[in-house]
């Protein structure tokens, strides 16, 4: 008996890929900023005490976790503590080339982003990230390597159970502060609409992220600020937007955050892109 089978290869259109290797010592130290990418992002966890917000969830990371996150969903890393940071990292665009992309695009945006490994799967990822990095200029390998990555990242996230901090009251206040920043509420606010005092409020965030209820809010606000200035708000409108009763004390908190006034941090941002 014979069986035959016959395979057509759709055109694949070229990815633009950017892989790092990347070691923070003293991550603690810098500054909190959200991301907002127009690519694709892998990030695979070699050590550090950190966890990653993705839109509106906040995942805890370990050793071996991957995190993807697809174009236009908003996420950052949270620093625990001075612990040295190390974790690959991969940036890449496709066009025309979505059906490849099943593990990235069949999800919810801000939900199944973290994806758990075994000890297996973590050194064949890790050494196809090496080979990327130190055969970047032999095309075919790259290619080779890229798409084993996704495959397996694929295959592992069937077996991940994807959790985040969801149905707590740590989770409870993190989406009450996301959906009412822009109103004047406080943490005694939050407290109540959780059903704790603010005391165990802010153990629920001590444990959680490190910091205090009332500067996760004051960075969520600022996150928002952030996006209303780029989207080509004065300085005055993002600070009403986002929930500052001062503008004073808003540019003061912004430069605190990101170095810079608002105003200096657009004209830079804008110069770059001509």
């Amino acid at each position: 008996m014979v069986i035959t089978q016959i395979a057509c290869f759709e055109h694949i259109n070229p990815f633009n890929i950017t892989t790092r290797y990347i070691e923070l010592e003293n991550p603690y130290d810098i500054k909190f900023a959200s991301r907002v990418p127009d690519e694709y992002e892998i990030y695979i966890n070699i050590s550090g005490d950190v966890s990653f917000v993705v839109e509106d969830n906040i995942y805890p990371i370990k050793p071996g976790d991957i995190v993807i996150t697809n174009p236009g969903e908003k996420h950052h890393c949270i620093h625990h503590s001075n612990n040295t940071h190390k974790y690959y990292w991969m940036l890449f665009s496709e066009i025309n080339n979505r059906e490849l992309l099943s593990v990235f695009l069949n999800r919810i945006p801000g939900n199944d982003n973290i994806i758990s490994t075994n000890t297996t799967i973590f050194n064949e990822i890790t050494g196809l990230f090496k080979e990327l990095i130190n055969t970047a200029e032999n095309t075919m390998k790259k290619y080779i390597n890229f798409f084993k990555i996704l495959e397996i990242i694929e295959s592992a996230q069937s077996s991940s159970d994807g959790s985040s901090l969801h149905n707590d009251t740590f989770s409870d206040a993190v989406n009450y502060m996301n959906t009412h920043y822009c109103e004047k509420i406080t943490i005694k606010d939050v407290s109540k609409h959780v059903h704790v005092s603010v005391n165990t409020l802010e153990r629920h965030f001590k444990t959680r992220v490190n910091m205090t209820p009332a500067m996760y809010l004051k960075k969520v606000r600022l996150a928002k600020a952030l996006d209303c200035l780029l989207l080509g708000y004065s300085v005055q409108q993002a600070c009403d937007i986002s929930g500052f009763s001062d503008c004073s004390k808003f540019i003061s908190h912004f430069k605190s955050m990101y170095g810079i006034t608002p105003l200096k941090y657009v004209k830079n941002k804008f110069s770059k892109r001509y």
